[in-house]
């Protein structure tokens, strides 16, 4: 077989072109997933996700004063406790605490909702073993102001999206 007998039966053979085609892509997905290895961890959250958590909501334990151990739900309502007081002051409008996510040990967002009016979010640090206000309640928070105050990128990241 010549070489223009080859390129004239390849010419006419346009599925088989189609078909070789269609296995040269796969090949190269199968490539890529397989040995290109996953590039997911930021370096800002110090908590560790397990096979059984979310890359986007890792739950966490964090050890209080007095050594015991907190559960992902008391944690939460630690912070809820802990702020609700401080959101008073600053809220106006009736308002239900609708969404916390924590980032790391010491850092929260707390999200807020009334029927009327947009989720609000509000930047929550543990100082001194208490949850703080740091910022909000609001809609928009610039990640210049976040990022001297040591704010997680992962928490900048996420601060004006609705958790």
């Amino acid at each position: 077989m010549t070489k223009d007998m080859l390129l004239a039966y390849v010419k006419n053979s346009k599925y088989l072109v189609l078909t070789l085609l269609f296995f040269v892509i796969l090949l190269i997905i199968i490539f890529s997933i397989i040995i290109v290895p996953s590039t997911n961890q930021t370096g800002d959250s110090p908590a560790k996700i397990t096979p059984t958590q979310s890359m986007n909501r890792p739950t966490i334990t964090i050890v209080s004063p007095t050594q015991s151990q907190l559960t992902n739900t008391q944690l939460l309502q630690q912070i809820r406790n802990e702020t609700q007081p401080q959101l008073d002051r600053l809220i106006t409008v009736p308002y239900t605490v609708s969404k916390i996510k924590t980032y790391g040990d010491d850092w929260a967002i707390v999200q807020v909702t009334n029927p009327t009016t947009d989720p609000a979010n509000s930047i929550i640090k543990k100082e001194n073993n208490n949850w703080v206000v740091i910022m909000g309640p609001g809609t928009f928070f610039e990640a210049a102001e976040l990022r001297p105050l040591g704010v997680p990128q992962s928490l900048i990241d996420e601060i004006n999206t609705n958790l």
